[in-house]
């Protein structure tokens, strides 16, 4: 780890080019901060909102955050930011589900949360992990095996989720 995104080498190049390039620098700068201003701030709540009556707002929340927390941790090592990217992942692990009717919803979940446990992988205690990897496994994976077996509605249609290159 991390291996999702960015490998350690990747990590040790952007490591060095923060060290040695000012523009690179200050975007590190930049995500700290971001990352510092998030670590009082309540964790996400589930709710379903808009038009679509959709969790993607929460997705995408919780994917800024985890994006923001686990490359500052990467780039800064700061304990906190993982700590911080670690209670939220808890968090949505426990929510009811990550919204499988609107499937953009869960789909964006399991992305980011799958992104925030590789980078902040050394940070999380055993339990934490196990919660995580509960939450993917029924809010994500087992969300797509009961929607695309053996009916997969998105699956089929011409549109924005699904551009198939051949038709059926």
């Amino acid at each position: 780890h991390p291996r999702v995104r960015m490998t350690a080498k990747r990590l040790a190049t952007l490591q060095s080019l923060v060290k040695s390039d000012a523009d690179a620098k200050s975007l590190a700068a930049e995500v700290d901060t971001r990352a510092e201003s998030l670590l009082n701030a309540s964790t996400v709540q589930y709710g379903h909102t808009g038009v679509e009556h959709s969790l993607l707002a929460v997705s995408r929340t919780v994917c800024d955050r985890l994006y923001t927390l686990g490359m500052s941790y990467l780039l800064t090592g700061k304990k906190t930011h993982a700590a911080r990217a670690v209670k939220e992942m808890v968090k949505v692990a426990r929510f009811p589900d990550w919204n499988p009717t609107h499937f953009l919803d869960t789909a964006e979940m399991t992305h980011c949360v799958g992104i925030g446990y590789d980078w902040t992988f050394d940070a999380i205690s055993t339990a934490d992990r196990a919660t995580i990897e509960q939450g993917v496994a029924k809010n994500g994976l087992e969300a797509y095996i009961k929607r695309a077996y053996p009916k997969n509605e998105w699956d089929r249609p011409y549109w924005n989720w699904n551009r198939p290159s051949h038709t059926r």
